[in-house]
């Protein structure tokens, strides 16, 4: 042989670090996640399905939840549809001593930076949360309806009344109290489509708003809310539900309860198709077992077939976690493999 064949010890050695690798990738999912400690004083309760201790959970849910599933949410999802390397989040339907105690910046730089929270809801307090000490994720707080002429009000940056992206967390949004707001989710959004109907910005052709994440404490839930605005949408938003639902969303909480909506009503349940991004599954299991806050989740973005006939592009999920564990069942046994003939020889 013309050259020496090499000591054991640099096989060895090369098993090692291949091994040390290996180990890093698994782990580097998880360097990124919320800070475990930064609950915000809450508590996890004991896991189970009892509808009635729901708003008692929700008070008591971790942070974690919330971050987690905000991080899975941009993986898929951050595109800054405005063009400007900006992200706004709107997180629709919050609750100041739920999502208004979230510290959101702990979601990391990924989900964070450039980013705006806007949390909206009936319940939430009109003054701005004071700025965390982890820079990122700008949050800002609105009260009332989640219509445009309430953000208005309650935004004086007219970027971060256009949503790149929208969460609502744990939302019955089956209610009257939603059916408003669900409808206007679900609608072309009027700055990203021309006067012809045709996309004018964005990635996806056949998407013409924001994408939106629903979360709940069960899959049937979820599947309630998806069956809504997808095949079951000319029952839910028909003209005469809208009526009713206004009626009651009115004795619910008064005449500033409604939304401003100056779309036609008549044609509502009809025409644009939601494109669903991914239908109802659960929502990292590892974080969120079922009955817990964000346990499951779907995805869907206004579409823009105009029979309502199409189902649009649709956008695959993967968890990082869950790409890097299903290439480790394949390295690490490919590893241990070569590095056996290597010490064999």
């Amino acid at each position: 042989a013309l050259y020496p064949r090499e000591p054991a010890t640099m096989a060895r050695a090369r098993s090692l670090r291949a091994a040390a690798l290996l180990l890093a990738l698994v782990l580097a999912p998880r360097l990124n996640t919320p800070h475990p400690a930064r609950t915000d004083g809450a508590i996890l309760l004991a896991r189970g399905d009892d509808a009635a201790h729901r708003r008692r959970k929700d008070l008591a849910a971790p942070s974690r939840s919330f971050l987690t599933t905000l991080q899975s949410a941009v993986r898929v999802h951050r595109r800054s549809l405005a063009g400007d390397g900006r992200f706004v989040v709107h997180v629709v339907g919050a609750v100041s001593k739920i999502e208004g105690r979230v510290a959101w910046p702990y979601a990391g730089h990924h989900a964070c930076d450039k980013t705006t929270m806007v949390l909206v809801g009936r319940e939430m307090p009109d003054e701005d949360p004071p700025p965390d000490h982890v820079d990122g994720c700008d949050t800002r707080f609105v009260r009332g309806a989640y219509d445009p002429t309430n953000l208005a009000r309650g935004l004086d940056d007219p970027r971060e009344r256009a949503a790149d992206m929208v969460i609502l967390f744990n939302a019955d949004a089956w209610g009257c109290q939603w059916r408003r707001t669900m409808l206007h989710l679900t609608r072309p959004r009027r700055d990203l489509i021309s006067d012809s109907g045709a996309r004018s910005a964005g990635r996806f052709d056949d998407v013409a708003g924001a994408p939106v994440i629903v979360t709940g404490y069960s899959s049937a839930d979820v599947e309630r809310i998806e069956r809504m605005v997808g095949v079951e949408r000319a029952r839910w938003f028909s003209a005469s539900e809208l009526r009713r639902c206004d009626d009651v969303t009115e004795r619910m909480y008064g005449e500033n309860g409604r939304m401003h909506d100056d779309e036609d009503d008549a044609n509502a349940g009809v025409g644009f198709r939601p494109v669903v991004h991914w239908g109802t599954s659960p929502n990292r299991p590892e974080d969120n077992a079922p009955g817990d806050p964000n346990a499951f989740w779907f995805s869907f973005s206004p579409g823009l077939a105009g029979d309502g006939s199409g189902t649009g592009s649709s956008v695959g999920v993967v968890d990082g976690d869950l790409a890097v564990g299903a290439a480790a069942v394949v390295v690490v046994p490919l590893a241990a493999w070569c590095a056996l003939r290597r010490r064999r020889r």
